[in-house]
Protein backbone atom coordinates (compact mmCIF):
# COMPACT_ATOMS: atom_id res chain seq x y z
CA UNK A 1 0.00 0.00 0.00
CA UNK A 2 1.18 3.50 -0.80
CA UNK A 3 1.89 5.93 2.01
CA UNK A 4 -0.83 8.49 2.82
CA UNK A 5 -0.61 11.84 1.08
CA UNK A 6 0.89 14.37 3.49
CA UNK A 7 1.12 17.99 2.47
CA UNK A 8 2.31 21.39 3.63
CA UNK A 9 0.90 24.70 2.42
CA UNK A 10 3.16 27.74 2.00
CA UNK A 11 2.62 31.25 0.63
CA UNK A 12 5.42 32.60 -1.57
CA UNK A 13 5.44 35.63 -3.88
CA UNK A 14 1.68 35.82 -4.19
CA UNK A 15 1.22 32.09 -4.78
CA UNK A 16 0.14 29.25 -2.52
CA UNK A 17 2.14 26.04 -2.84
CA UNK A 18 1.12 22.59 -1.68
CA UNK A 19 4.02 20.19 -1.22
CA UNK A 20 4.34 16.56 -0.28
CA UNK A 21 7.60 16.75 1.61
CA UNK A 22 9.99 18.56 -0.75
CA UNK A 23 7.95 17.75 -3.87
CA UNK A 24 5.72 20.47 -5.31
CA UNK A 25 2.24 19.10 -6.05
CA UNK A 26 0.20 22.21 -6.68
CA UNK A 27 0.64 25.94 -7.09
CA UNK A 28 -2.30 28.34 -7.22
CA UNK A 29 -3.31 31.97 -6.78
CA UNK A 30 -6.49 33.87 -5.93
CA UNK A 31 -7.24 36.55 -8.54
CA UNK A 32 -10.14 38.80 -9.45
CA UNK A 33 -12.41 37.37 -12.12
CA UNK A 34 -12.20 39.87 -14.97
CA UNK A 35 -13.64 37.60 -17.68
CA UNK A 36 -16.84 38.75 -19.31
CA UNK A 37 -19.63 36.32 -18.50
CA UNK A 38 -22.97 36.90 -20.15
CA UNK A 39 -24.66 34.50 -17.76
CA UNK A 40 -23.81 36.61 -14.71
CA UNK A 41 -25.65 39.70 -13.51
CA UNK A 42 -23.99 42.96 -14.53
CA UNK A 43 -23.64 44.11 -10.93
CA UNK A 44 -22.30 40.77 -9.73
CA UNK A 45 -18.67 41.57 -10.45
CA UNK A 46 -16.94 40.76 -7.18
CA UNK A 47 -16.09 37.14 -8.02
CA UNK A 48 -12.74 35.58 -7.19
CA UNK A 49 -10.99 32.94 -9.29
CA UNK A 50 -8.80 30.21 -7.87
CA UNK A 51 -6.24 29.94 -10.65
CA UNK A 52 -4.17 26.74 -10.82
CA UNK A 53 -0.78 27.56 -12.28
CA UNK A 54 0.91 24.20 -11.70
CA UNK A 55 -0.11 20.62 -11.08
CA UNK A 56 2.68 18.05 -11.05
CA UNK A 57 3.03 14.48 -9.92
CA UNK A 58 4.53 14.33 -6.45
CA UNK A 59 5.28 11.96 -3.64
CA UNK A 60 7.66 9.11 -4.42
CA UNK A 61 6.94 9.35 -8.13
CA UNK A 62 3.32 8.29 -7.71
CA UNK A 63 0.66 10.20 -9.65
CA UNK A 64 -1.57 11.99 -7.18
CA UNK A 65 -3.18 14.39 -9.62
CA UNK A 66 -6.72 13.17 -8.97
CA UNK A 67 -6.28 13.55 -5.21
CA UNK A 68 -4.81 17.04 -5.63
CA UNK A 69 -7.74 18.12 -7.82
CA UNK A 70 -10.22 16.85 -5.23
CA UNK A 71 -8.28 18.70 -2.54
CA UNK A 72 -8.35 22.04 -4.36
CA UNK A 73 -12.06 21.72 -5.18
CA UNK A 74 -12.93 20.94 -1.57
CA UNK A 75 -10.88 23.90 -0.41
CA UNK A 76 -12.53 26.27 -2.90
CA UNK A 77 -15.95 25.35 -1.49
CA UNK A 78 -15.03 25.54 2.17
CA UNK A 79 -12.77 28.57 2.78
CA UNK A 80 -14.86 30.86 5.02
CA UNK A 81 -12.65 33.98 4.95
CA UNK A 82 -13.28 36.72 2.36
CA UNK A 83 -12.23 37.44 -0.30
CA UNK A 84 -11.35 33.77 -0.82
CA UNK A 85 -14.83 32.71 0.24
CA UNK A 86 -16.07 34.46 -2.90
CA UNK A 87 -14.39 31.97 -5.26
CA UNK A 88 -16.73 31.39 -8.20
CA UNK A 89 -14.52 29.47 -10.59
CA UNK A 90 -11.45 27.29 -10.58
CA UNK A 91 -9.46 27.99 -13.74
CA UNK A 92 -6.38 26.49 -15.37
CA UNK A 93 -4.58 26.21 -18.68
CA UNK A 94 -4.36 22.61 -19.86
CA UNK A 95 -0.86 21.67 -21.00
CA UNK A 96 -1.06 18.04 -19.89
CA UNK A 97 1.10 15.27 -21.28
CA UNK A 98 1.63 11.61 -20.48
CA UNK A 99 4.98 9.85 -20.33
CA UNK A 100 4.99 6.48 -22.05
CA UNK A 101 7.46 3.67 -22.64
CA UNK A 102 9.87 4.74 -19.92
CA UNK A 103 11.99 1.97 -18.48
CA UNK A 104 15.41 1.22 -17.06
CA UNK A 105 17.25 2.46 -20.13
CA UNK A 106 14.85 5.06 -21.49
CA UNK A 107 13.23 8.25 -20.20
CA UNK A 108 10.23 7.59 -22.45
CA UNK A 109 8.28 10.02 -24.60
CA UNK A 110 5.83 12.72 -23.53
CA UNK A 111 2.68 12.45 -25.64
CA UNK A 112 0.21 15.34 -25.68
CA UNK A 113 -2.50 14.02 -23.36
CA UNK A 114 -5.04 16.67 -24.42
CA UNK A 115 -5.24 15.47 -28.00
CA UNK A 116 -4.66 11.81 -27.22
CA UNK A 117 -7.73 11.84 -24.95
CA UNK A 118 -9.82 13.75 -27.49
CA UNK A 119 -8.86 11.21 -30.17
CA UNK A 120 -9.79 8.25 -27.95
CA UNK A 121 -12.75 9.57 -25.91
CA UNK A 122 -13.92 12.81 -27.53
CA UNK A 123 -12.93 14.96 -24.54
CA UNK A 124 -9.71 15.90 -22.78
CA UNK A 125 -8.57 14.49 -19.44
CA UNK A 126 -9.52 17.68 -17.58
CA UNK A 127 -12.89 17.78 -19.37
CA UNK A 128 -13.73 14.51 -17.65
CA UNK A 129 -13.40 16.33 -14.29
CA UNK A 130 -15.77 19.08 -15.37
CA UNK A 131 -13.15 21.65 -16.46
CA UNK A 132 -14.36 23.07 -19.75
CA UNK A 133 -13.79 25.99 -22.09
CA UNK A 134 -16.46 28.46 -23.14
CA UNK A 135 -16.63 26.70 -26.53
CA UNK A 136 -16.64 23.18 -25.10
CA UNK A 137 -19.90 21.93 -26.63
CA UNK A 138 -19.04 23.25 -30.10
CA UNK A 139 -15.56 21.74 -29.89
CA UNK A 140 -16.91 18.32 -28.85
CA UNK A 141 -19.39 18.30 -31.74
CA UNK A 142 -16.69 19.28 -34.24
CA UNK A 143 -14.19 16.71 -32.94
CA UNK A 144 -16.77 13.91 -32.94
CA UNK A 145 -16.98 14.15 -36.73
CA UNK A 146 -13.19 13.84 -36.97
CA UNK A 147 -12.64 10.89 -34.66
CA UNK A 148 -15.58 8.89 -36.04
CA UNK A 149 -14.35 8.97 -39.62
CA UNK A 150 -12.35 6.03 -41.04
CA UNK A 151 -8.67 6.09 -40.17
CA UNK A 152 -7.86 5.94 -43.88
CA UNK A 153 -9.58 9.28 -44.45
CA UNK A 154 -7.66 11.04 -41.70
CA UNK A 155 -4.32 9.74 -42.98
CA UNK A 156 -5.22 10.90 -46.49
CA UNK A 157 -5.92 14.41 -45.18
CA UNK A 158 -2.55 14.48 -43.44
CA UNK A 159 -0.91 13.48 -46.72
CA UNK A 160 -2.69 16.31 -48.57
CA UNK A 161 -1.49 18.76 -45.92
CA UNK A 162 2.01 17.31 -46.37
CA UNK A 163 2.46 16.28 -42.74
CA UNK A 164 3.03 12.64 -43.73
CA UNK A 165 3.66 10.60 -46.87
CA UNK A 166 2.94 7.08 -48.07
CA UNK A 167 6.15 5.83 -46.49
CA UNK A 168 4.85 6.95 -43.12
CA UNK A 169 1.47 5.27 -43.71
CA UNK A 170 3.26 2.00 -44.48
CA UNK A 171 4.76 2.12 -41.00
CA UNK A 172 1.29 1.67 -39.51
CA UNK A 173 0.97 -1.68 -41.24
CA UNK A 174 4.47 -2.67 -40.10
CA UNK A 175 4.17 -1.55 -36.47
CA UNK A 176 0.51 -2.47 -35.95
CA UNK A 177 -0.18 -5.41 -38.30
CA UNK A 178 -3.19 -6.41 -36.17
CA UNK A 179 -4.97 -3.14 -37.02
CA UNK A 180 -6.57 -2.19 -40.32
CA UNK A 181 -6.82 1.51 -41.21
CA UNK A 182 -9.69 0.78 -43.61
CA UNK A 183 -11.90 -1.01 -41.09
CA UNK A 184 -11.46 1.12 -37.99
CA UNK A 185 -12.44 4.68 -37.14
CA UNK A 186 -9.85 7.15 -35.91
CA UNK A 187 -11.15 6.71 -32.37
CA UNK A 188 -10.95 2.91 -32.54
CA UNK A 189 -7.52 2.88 -34.19
CA UNK A 190 -5.81 5.38 -31.88
CA UNK A 191 -7.37 3.69 -28.83
CA UNK A 192 -5.88 0.36 -29.91
CA UNK A 193 -2.51 2.04 -30.54
CA UNK A 194 -2.58 3.63 -27.10
CA UNK A 195 -3.37 0.35 -25.35
CA UNK A 196 -0.42 -1.29 -27.09
CA UNK A 197 2.04 1.28 -25.73
CA UNK A 198 3.39 0.68 -22.19
CA UNK A 199 2.86 3.47 -19.67
CA UNK A 200 5.75 4.76 -17.61
CA UNK A 201 6.61 2.59 -14.65
CA UNK A 202 7.01 -0.65 -16.57
CA UNK A 203 10.39 -2.25 -15.98
CA UNK A 204 11.24 -2.72 -19.65
CA UNK A 205 10.22 -1.33 -23.01
CA UNK A 206 11.33 -3.36 -26.02
CA UNK A 207 12.68 -1.88 -29.24
CA UNK A 208 9.42 -2.78 -30.98
CA UNK A 209 7.41 -1.03 -28.27
CA UNK A 210 9.63 2.04 -28.62
CA UNK A 211 8.90 2.12 -32.37
CA UNK A 212 5.16 1.83 -31.68
CA UNK A 213 5.43 4.64 -29.15
CA UNK A 214 7.26 6.85 -31.62
CA UNK A 215 4.57 6.28 -34.25
CA UNK A 216 1.79 7.20 -31.80
CA UNK A 217 3.71 10.27 -30.60
CA UNK A 218 4.15 11.56 -34.16
CA UNK A 219 0.55 10.82 -35.12
CA UNK A 220 -0.84 12.84 -32.20
CA UNK A 221 1.66 15.62 -32.93
CA UNK A 222 0.77 15.83 -36.64
CA UNK A 223 -2.97 15.84 -35.89
CA UNK A 224 -2.50 18.68 -33.41
CA UNK A 225 -0.38 20.68 -35.88
CA UNK A 226 -2.91 20.14 -38.68
CA UNK A 227 -5.56 21.90 -36.56
CA UNK A 228 -8.17 19.28 -37.46
CA UNK A 229 -9.28 19.14 -33.85
CA UNK A 230 -10.61 22.12 -31.92
CA UNK A 231 -9.64 22.62 -28.31
CA UNK A 232 -9.32 25.75 -26.18
CA UNK A 233 -6.93 24.85 -23.37
CA UNK A 234 -8.24 27.68 -21.14
CA UNK A 235 -10.60 25.75 -18.86
CA UNK A 236 -12.80 26.58 -15.92
CA UNK A 237 -15.14 24.89 -13.49
CA UNK A 238 -17.79 26.66 -11.46
CA UNK A 239 -17.61 26.18 -7.71
CA UNK A 240 -20.91 24.66 -6.63
CA UNK A 241 -21.83 25.40 -3.06
CA UNK A 242 -24.76 24.21 -1.00
CA UNK A 243 -27.69 26.48 -0.11
CA UNK A 244 -26.79 29.45 2.03
CA UNK A 245 -27.56 29.19 5.72
CA UNK A 246 -30.70 30.93 6.84
CA UNK A 247 -30.29 34.24 8.74
CA UNK A 248 -29.85 33.94 12.49
CA UNK A 249 -32.44 36.65 13.08
CA UNK A 250 -35.41 35.27 14.97
CA UNK A 251 -38.61 35.04 12.88
CA UNK A 252 -40.49 36.67 15.74
CA UNK A 253 -38.64 39.97 15.30
CA UNK A 254 -40.60 42.72 13.67
CA UNK A 255 -39.60 44.17 10.26
CA UNK A 256 -38.67 47.44 11.99
CA UNK A 257 -36.11 45.65 14.16
CA UNK A 258 -34.64 43.67 11.28
CA UNK A 259 -34.32 46.76 9.10
CA UNK A 260 -31.52 47.98 11.36
CA UNK A 261 -29.30 45.00 10.60
CA UNK A 262 -27.90 46.30 7.26
CA UNK A 263 -26.22 49.23 9.05
CA UNK A 264 -24.27 46.85 11.24
CA UNK A 265 -23.43 44.38 8.50
CA UNK A 266 -22.55 46.99 5.87
CA UNK A 267 -19.27 47.71 7.63
CA UNK A 268 -17.79 44.27 7.03
CA UNK A 269 -17.87 44.20 3.20
CA UNK A 270 -15.85 47.43 3.08
CA UNK A 271 -12.96 45.53 4.60
CA UNK A 272 -11.95 44.31 1.15
CA UNK A 273 -14.07 41.92 -0.85
CA UNK A 274 -11.77 42.75 -3.75
CA UNK A 275 -8.67 43.86 -1.93
CA UNK A 276 -5.67 41.56 -2.24
CA UNK A 277 -3.42 40.97 0.79
CA UNK A 278 -0.56 43.43 1.01
CA UNK A 279 1.97 40.68 0.53
CA UNK A 280 2.21 39.90 -3.17
CA UNK A 281 -0.14 42.72 -4.18
CA UNK A 282 2.10 43.73 -7.07
CA UNK A 283 2.34 40.14 -8.16
CA UNK A 284 -1.45 39.87 -8.19
CA UNK A 285 -1.78 42.99 -10.35
CA UNK A 286 0.75 41.56 -12.76
CA UNK A 287 -1.12 38.27 -12.77
CA UNK A 288 -4.43 40.00 -13.48
CA UNK A 289 -2.80 41.84 -16.38
CA UNK A 290 -1.52 38.57 -17.81
CA UNK A 291 -5.03 37.10 -17.54
CA UNK A 292 -6.44 40.02 -19.55
CA UNK A 293 -3.81 39.42 -22.22
CA UNK A 294 -4.75 35.73 -22.23
CA UNK A 295 -8.44 36.54 -22.65
CA UNK A 296 -7.72 38.86 -25.59
CA UNK A 297 -5.99 36.03 -27.47
CA UNK A 298 -8.92 33.63 -27.74
CA UNK A 299 -7.41 31.38 -30.41
CA UNK A 300 -5.17 28.89 -28.59
CA UNK A 301 -3.50 27.42 -31.65
CA UNK A 302 -1.74 30.69 -32.44
CA UNK A 303 -0.46 31.07 -28.91
CA UNK A 304 3.01 29.59 -28.51
CA UNK A 305 3.64 30.29 -24.84
CA UNK A 306 1.47 28.96 -22.09
CA UNK A 307 1.76 27.44 -18.68
CA UNK A 308 2.15 23.69 -18.65
CA UNK A 309 0.37 21.53 -16.14
CA UNK A 310 2.08 18.20 -16.34
CA UNK A 311 0.61 14.99 -15.06
CA UNK A 312 1.15 11.33 -15.49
Amino acid sequence: MSEPFKFDVTFENGSYKIKNGRDLCLQFEFIEDEDEDEDEDEDDDDGIVLYISKIVKCGDGKPLTREVIKLIETMAKSIPVPPWSRVKYIKLEDGSSINVCAGQNSSGMNIDLRYLKILTTGESWYNSFGYKSLDHDANVAHNAAIINQPMDELLSKLVVQEYIDQKYINKFKARFPELNTADLTVKEYVTAMSKAVPRSGTRTCTKEQEKRTSLLFKLVYYIRMSEMLEYDFRLQKKVERGPKASPRTSPSKSPKASSKSPKASSKSPKGSPRTSPKDGGGAKRTLRKSRRETINSRKPRTRKTHKLINLK
